[in-house]
Formats: structure tokens, C-alpha cells, sequence
């Protein structure tokens, strides 16, 4: 017999869902084989099977899980699950009597395939949170925390009145307004009441306060002149191309550094007098398209051209919209990007991610005069570059010069067009 244990599946979450079972209880199943899919706060993972064997599950479909647990045994045979079934089983409760009580089954799912987690389902009830609104989310595996946003979302008391049901969108049209984030006003929240933060965003929290915590940042900050970058965005346009942002060239700058400055793209080892550097420069960016914080990671980041990096970034967006990352989609980053490319915004001060060095922030772009040698005025368009390091890693000259060896690159992107040579195998460098 063999056990089949939750693993630990990323840094940011203590707790996931099995949403699914995919192989029946009692079945035989090969080596290697997917037998559930679980739930973290921002992506699916397959559960695999160490090794053949006949499966007897342990946790149901639906239900809350730590790394470490065991969601399943494998047996040599059925005769053997069947055998260690029955001396397991418990004698059943009686009544006052002396009756056999009769069992209490919570179920997991509504009659139209709505999956609920016990913790969604007892806070549901007891909130008093009508079926239709839960079904008004569009999806089918509903959990705490879809939950608590939907009673923050009504004002956050308990006992919802049945009226309070699906608001019409802005149109007017019916369509259902889309729940508010843990940052954004909602008309319908009362003064005094709470709002619930979403597994999400506590996940996010977890991460700021470990880097905030245990990581010594420092702060830099770059004008980059961005008038080149556009002009390659409307003349690959015109030729039938992607269209290339900076968020795109930036991420190929950083990439492309990793061979001259390959401290920032390293781990800082347990002794803290060594740094492992990795063998590519995987770049993650932070994606945020109003259903939460994610930070999905282009791998190989060098060996891709720019039309690859901005179609990677097309992807995610997709992906944070429908809520469809994988795991593999979410680990390995080396250095992070984060996107502040809004209009006003100035600059901003990134989080540094535990595990890593360094995380480049790209500000919004804005139209500056220049006044020309023959008195013409001109505008020019320019955004600030921040990055924040680890102070015990990183000195401020090698700061200076990274950034402004990724600031060259943007203000000539023509050198970034062809994907860079792949890098060295792995090593280990003194900080």
C-alpha cells in the first residue's frame, strides 16, 4: 500500500480544493497517472498517482486540503483495498435506542452540477445567500471565499434579504455587475460593514508581508525615452504584426541583461553567503485584469523574439480573464516585471518576491515638451523604470548600471528583435 499526498504547490497558499476526481473510487490506475485536479488560489494542478496500484480515495470532491495530507491510497489489489475497507470501517452510531443512526452525507452538489466546498456551503446558509446568485458567478466549483465576496458585495450582514439577487449591469441590460475587488467601491456596501478579502488577495498579503519582512530593499528609479519603442509598435503594426508595447520590450531587456548581470536574476541560498543563479532568465510579470493578482512567468524569456514575448502576453491576460492558469504557468521566475503602465502614474515601488533579487516596475507614458537646437517644440514621450533589489545582494552601482543597460535596450529596440543565444548551464556565485 501506498499513500497519494497533497504536495506543496507554490509559495503564496496554505490551503487548495480538490475540485475533481478524475479516476473512480476503486479503480486501477497506472504510474504517473492524473487522479484529481487541485484548486490553488490561481491555478489547476494534477494530483498523479506514485505509482499502480488500485485506488481508494480518502478526501471527497470539493473538499479544503493542506500539503501533506493523503487524499488517496493505492493497493496491489482490489481484495486488498477491499480488506483494509473493512477493518477500517467504524461501528455505526445508535440512537437513544440502540438503533443504528442512519448516515448524514453532506452533499457536495446542487442539482445543476453547482459544486459547493463544506466551508462555502455552511457559510452560504448561514448568510442566507440565494442558490441563483451563487450561480450567478458563472462557475462550478464555489468556495469560501466566492462566497464572502458576494455578502461583502450585499453589504456584508448576515441574513440577506431574498430579494438581493443579481444587480443589472451599467447598461441596464440584465448582464450582472461584476463583483467588486478588495480595492474598488461597490454602491450597495453600507458604512460599517466589512468587506471580505478574496483567497486571492490574501495569498498576495502572505507574499508582501514575507518580502517586506525579510528582504532589505532598495530603490531606483530611471527616465526612459520611449518615442524609439512606439515607433517599432506602429512599424511592426503596419507590416502585419503583433502590436509591441513596452511592457514587451521591457521584459526582453531584463532577459536579454541576464548574461551581464546575472546576480539579479538569482536565489540567495539558506547560508546567506551564497547566491544560485539559474541556467535561463525566466521573467515573471504581474497581470491584473480586475479578477485578482497574477504573476505568470515567460520562460526563456531571451530565447524569444519580441511578437513571442507579446504574444505570452496576450496569453495570460486570457488566462487571468477565464481564471485558466496551470502551475507550470506560475513558477520558475527568476526577476519579476511589474505593470504600472497606466496614464498619470508616475512610478511605483515593487515587492521584491521572497526567493528572488531584484523587480523592475514600468510606470505609465506621457508626452513631455522638448524644445528643439532651432527653437522648435516638439513632444517626446518617456516613462519611469523603477527597480527595487536586495541590498545584501546588490550595491548600488550594479543597480545603476542594470537599469540602465535595460533603459539602452528599450531606447534602441531594433537590438532586441532577435532572440538572444541561450545561456550557460547552471552555477553558484559568491554575493
Amino acid at each position: 500500500m501506498s499513500e497519494i499526498v497533497i504536495p506543496k504547490l507554490n509559495n503564496n497558499d496554505v490551503d487548495y480544493v480538490i475540485t475533481e476526481w478524475l479516476v473512480d473510487d476503486g479503480a486501477y490506475v497506472e504510474a504517473e497517472t492524473p487522479v484529481a485536479i487541485i484548486e490553488t488560489s490561481k491555478a489547476s494542478h494534477d494530483l498523479l498517482a506514485p505509482e499502480s496500484g488500485v485506488l481508494s480515495r480518502l478526501l471527497p470532491a470539493s473538499s479544503d486540503c493542506v500539503a501533506g495530507d493523503v487524499a488517496a491510497r493505492l493497493f496491489a489489489t482490489a481484495a486488498e483495498r477491499d480488506m483494509a475497507l473493512a477493518s477500517s470501517r467504524p461501528e455505526p452510531a445508535r440512537d437513544a435506542e440502540g438503533s443504528a443512526a442512519p448516515d448524514r452525507a453532506t452533499p457536495t452538489a446542487e442539482a445543476d452540477d453547482l459544486l459547493l466546498t463544506d466551508a462555502a456551503r455552511e457559510l452560504a446558509e448561514r448568510m442566507a445567500v440565494p442558490t441563483e446568485r451563487l450561480r450567478a458567478l458563472g462557475r462550478r466549483l464555489i468556495r469560501a471565499h466566492d462566497v464572502e465576496r458576494l455578502v461583502g458585495a450585499a453589504g456584508a450582514s448576515p441574513g440577506l434579504p431574498p430579494e438581493a439577487g443579481p444587480r443589472p449591469g451599467p447598461a441596464g441590460n440584465g448582464a450582472h455587475a461584476a463583483v467588486p475587488g478588495p480595492g474598488e467601491a461597490d454602491p450597495s456596501t453600507r458604512a460599517g460593514s466589512t468587506i471580505a478579502l478574496s483567497r486571492n488577495q490574501r495569498a498576495v498579503a502572505q507574499v508582501v508581508a514575507t518580502s517586506r519582512a525579510t528582504i532589505p530593499t532598495a530603490y531606483l528609479v530611471l527616465k526612459v525615452q520611449a518615442d524609439a519603442a512606439y515607433d517599432l509598435r506602429r512599424r511592426n503594426l503596419a507590416a502585419g504584426g503583433r502590436p509591441i508595447g513596452p511592457p514587451a520590450l521591457l521584459i526582453k531587456a531584463v532577459a536579454d541583461a541576464f548574461p551581464r548581470f546575472p546576480a539579479f536574476f538569482g536565489t540567495l541560498l539558506p547560508d546567506g553567503r551564497r547566491l544560485a543563479v539559474p541556467a535561463s532568465p525566466h521573467v515573471g510579470v504581474t497581470i491584473d485584469v480586475g479578477a485578482g493578482l497574477f504573476v505568470p512567468v515567460i520562460h526563456d524569456a531571451a530565447a524569444r523574439s519580441l511578437e513571442e514575448v507579446a504574444e505570452a502576453l496576450a496569453d495570460f491576460r486570457s488566462k487571468a480573464r477565464t481564471g485558466s492558469f496551470k502551475d507550470a504557468d506560475l513558477t520558475d521566475g527568476a526577476i519579476t516585471v511589474t505593470l504600472h503602465d497606466y496614464t498619470d502614474v508616475v512610478t511605483a515601488v515593487p515587492i521584491v518576491f521572497p526567493g528572488q533579487v531584484a523587480a523592475l516596475a514600468l510606470g505609465g507614458t506621457a508626452t513631455e515638451p522638448l524644445v528643439k537646437a532651432d527653437g522648435q517644440v516638439v513632444g517626446r514621450r518617456s516613462f519611469h523604470l523603477g527597480l527595487a533589489y536586495d541590498h545584501r545582494v546588490v550595491n548600488g552601482r550594479d543597480a545603476v548600471l542594470f537599469l540602465k543597460d535595460v533603459k539602452a535596450s528599450i531606447e534602441s529596440p531594433d537590438r532586441l528583435q532577435a532572440p538572444a543565444e541561450r545561456p550557460a548551464d547552471t552555477t553558484e556565485r559568491r554575493s
